[in-house]
Parts: C-alpha cells; structure tokens; sequence
C-alpha cells in the first residue's frame, strides 16, 4: 500500500485507500462516485467517469440564442396588422411563401442588391436604403405611405397585402412598417414597436432610424411650430432620378437656388418655388410632395407657386422669417438687394445637380439608341464601302494577277505631292519586274503527266504529279 497524501484536498478528491477497489480485484457493484480508482501504474489515483455524472441542460449563450432566432425569423412572413407582411431577402424570393401568405405588393429597401425577383406579376417599390443611423429614411415615408394605401385600400379590410422586406428584418423594413402604423392608427411610437416586435421577435430599428421617428411624430403633433425650407434633391446615387425632399438650411443670406425646386411650409402657408433653370422632374417631384405635406401633415392647402423673380411678398416675409429663427437674430428688411442675394447657385448642392443631369443624359442617349433604325437595316461596314475603294482582299487578288489597284477617288484628289507619291506607287504595282519581285507569281501545278495519270494497281487511284514547273521572268 502506497502512502497517504500529504495534501487534504487532492486526499479527498482524488486519492484512495485502496479499499473501494484493490488492485487487480473487480467490482461488480456501480460506484458510489465519480471517481474510481485505476490499477494501471498508480493504484492510489482515481479518475473522473463522466458516464456517472448527470447530464443537466445548461441555458444558452445569448450570442447562441440570437443566432438561433435570427434563423428562425429568416424564413418566417411576419404578418404586422393591416395587410402589411415583414421578412428576410430569403422570405422575398421564394415565391411559394409569397402566394401562402396572399403578397401583392413588394417594398424592396435594399435596390442595390437585391433585385424585383418577380416583377411584373408583383409590383414593386425599390427604395435604397443603408442601415446606418445616419441614413435619412423620412424623405421616403411619404413615398412608402402612398405605395401602401393604394395596395390595402382607404376600407376596414385590406384590398392587397404588402410584403416590407430588407436583407434580415430586422431594422430598415421594421422602421418603415413601424412608421406606418403610427400615422394609420394615430399611436405612439412605444406601442406601435412593442405590437411588432410581438409580431417579429428580432424586430429592432437602429438608433437613428428611432430618433427620427420620435421626431417626425413630435412634427405631426404640435404642428410645424417654426418655417421649415425643404428641397428636391436625389435619393441615392443608385437612383439619380428618384428625387426626395430633404432638409435645407439657409447658408449665409443665400437659401434658394435656381437650379432646383423648394418647399416653403409654415403654420399659415405652404410654399412651391421654382428655380429659373428648374428641370420638369424637379418641378414634378416638388409639386408632389407638397400635396403629401397637405395629405399626412395637415399643411395648409393649396400650394402657392412662386416662380424665380415673380415671388409675392408673403413668401419673402416666411423666408426672413426662417432666417431669423434660424441665426436667431433679426433678419435682414426685405429689400430687393437682400432678394438677389437670397436666390444664387449654392455650391454644396452641386453634387446632387451634377449627378441628376448625368443621369438625364444618359438616359436620353439610351433612349436615342433604343429608337435607332432595327439591326436589319442597318449598313454594314461592307456595304458603306465605295466600290472605288476596294476591300483588302480585293486588292491582293489584283495584286496576285498583276493588275495595278484602282486609286481611290479621294486619294486622286490630294495635293500634288500626295498624287505624285500615289503615281509612283501605282506605277511600281504595274511594273512586271517590280511586281514579280515584290510577290512572285504562284506557279500552276501539272496535273499530268506524259503517257496519262500513272494509277495505282492496288487503290486504283491516280498518282498525281506535284512537281512545280520552272517559271521564268524576263526583264523585257
């Protein structure tokens, strides 16, 4: 027997007395713990059996639980309330979980990866969207709201229902859905998100997207409260054409320029202002949003129109109004100085101006190139080519048979020293001797033979002779 350790702890876990199990017996009854002593080298040691130890379910991680949610979410259709449905990419190209669920209509928040899987048989609304706090989702609430009440309908039960889909779910088409249901069933953003993420458990809008619904419902509350200047400009560099209202702010004494188009709304007025080199889309996308100003925030209807040099005195009174509250010191008198200086080309729009005129004409090239004449009629290189200028292959054919090439008409027509270098040339091509030294004529084959074609007696084909005859060039 070995001696006892000297260590209490390692005494009582791990060592033995050797009388649970002497070396070289066996014990058929079960152990009474985990531990059991070992005859092999050291009969005094003991190991762990994990067979004997209880099997107890721990809980997950929370990385582990998350993961498992989000896979479970990623193939679910959320219904939302209203018609409204909200789900993963996954959820947006399988076309079995779109007819199960009755989807009508799309809202893609992603355009720049994903495309309409299923366009025309389901219609389709494209925004470009990041998921970035910094991302401005309010310039397309409005565009959103009226892709979605023309698909429900204005009646208790929806007409259509609508699919809200991003890459996972989870914040850009949940702020959008979320947004909706506020202005459509008049409550607040608290209530409004926990009803949703009941409806989808990973439903979580990133914190700026929150912010700026917690604003746009202080808006639609207490009223516009101050002057508020808005101006068209383009969603995204993906969709250049797709023009949105955002934020603009008074820059100095300068606030419009006359390359765009702006919304002037105030408690007693709502303002369109166009540019004198406004573009129609700007005009059209400005005239659109101030009937939606009139339609989700009760802005004062009808738009006034004021054009770039015609204003009425009302407007210019709002827009010093706007830059008094804005520097919060008494604006400058409305004189016409300060007017001139007011509507000027504002360089930090630049780029957003830049970007729509590219896209215009490129748009106009391919439209110019889809009204060309069809493939068919068009005229092939071949048949533009003037049969006094001869193909290249047609010239070594002359060339081969010792005929000069023609010269072409416009080479006939150049100056003297032009023709007399193209009469030099000409005259080389006609001279045998230059001609035979420059490319030899190709000697004909002899196809006989004296006496006939020699056949061979067991193919009975006939033996050709290939033997080149000698050609002679004289100098004469």
């Amino acid at each position: 027997m070995l001696a006892g350790c000297d260590f209490p702890l390692v005494r009582d876990r791990f060592w033995s007395t050797g009388e649970d199990t002497a070396p070289g017996t066996s014990c058929s009854s079960a152990p009474s713990s985990p531990l059991k002593s070992t005859a092999i080298g050291r009969p005094g040691l003991r190991v762990l059996d994990l067979g004997t130890l209880p099997r107890v379910e721990s809980p997950p991680t929370e990385l582990r639980a998350r993961k498992d949610k989000l896979a479970y979410f990623e193939r679910q259709c959320s219904p939302v309330g209203h018609g409204l449905f909200v789900g993963a990419e996954c959820v947006a190209r399988n076309r079995e979980s779109l007819r199960e669920a009755g989807i009508t209509h799309v809202i893609n928040c992603v355009g720049f990866l994903y495309p309409a899987y299923f366009s025309p048989e389901l219609e389709y609304r494209t925004l470009y969207l990041q998921d970035t706090p910094a991302e401005d989702i309010t310039c397309i609430l409005y565009d959103v709201f009226d892709f979605i009440q023309a698909a429900v309908g204005h009646g208790a039960d929806p007409a259509g229902r609508v699919l809200l889909h991003c890459s996972q779910g989870v914040s850009r088409s949940v702020s959008l859905t979320i947004a909706y249901l506020m202005w459509r069933e008049g409550r607040p953003y608290e209530e409004v998100f926990a009803s949703v993420k009941a409806a989808r458990g990973i439903a979580n809008p990133n914190i700026g997207f929150v912010c700026q619904l917690l604003q746009w419902q202080k808006r639609r509350t207490t009223g516009p409260g101050a002057e508020r200047l808005y101006r068209l400009a383009p969603q995204s560099p993906a969709a250049p054409q797709y023009l949105v209202p955002r934020s603009a702010k008074i820059l100095g004494s300068a606030g419009l320029d006359p390359r765009g188009s702006f919304v002037l709304h105030t408690s007693t007025a709502l303002f369109l202002w166009l540019g004198k080199a406004c573009p129609e889309g700007f005009a059209a996308a400005a005239t659109t949003f101030a009937a939606q100003l009139e339609r989700y925030e009760a802005a004062p209807a009808p738009a006034l129109l004021q054009r770039d040099g015609k204003e009425s005195e009302e407007f210019w009174t709002a827009l010093k109004a706007m830059l008094s509250s804005s520097t919060g010191e008494d604006g400058p008198e409305a004189s016409g100085s300060w007017r001139a200086a007011a509507v000027c080309e504002i360089p930090a729009y630049d780029k957003d101006y830049e970007l729509f005129a590219r896209s215009q004409t490129a748009r106009s090239s391919t439209a110019d190139d889809s009204d060309a004449s069809p493939r068919s009629a068009r005229k092939t290189p071949r048949d533009e080519r003037s049969e006094e200028d001869p193909s290249p292959n047609e010239r070594q054919r002359k060339h081969a048979r010792g005929t000069p090439p023609t010269v072409p008409r416009d080479a006939a027509s150049a100056d003297g020293g032009a023709q007399s270098s193209a009469n030099g040339a000409v005259a080389a091509a006609a001279s045998p001797r230059r001609h035979a030294s420059r490319l030899p004529p190709v000697p004909p084959l002899d196809m006989t033979r004296r006496g006939g074609p020699s056949v061979n007696s067991r193919s009975r084909v006939p033996r050709i002779n290939l033997s080149p005859v000698a050609t002679v060039v004289s100098d004469d």
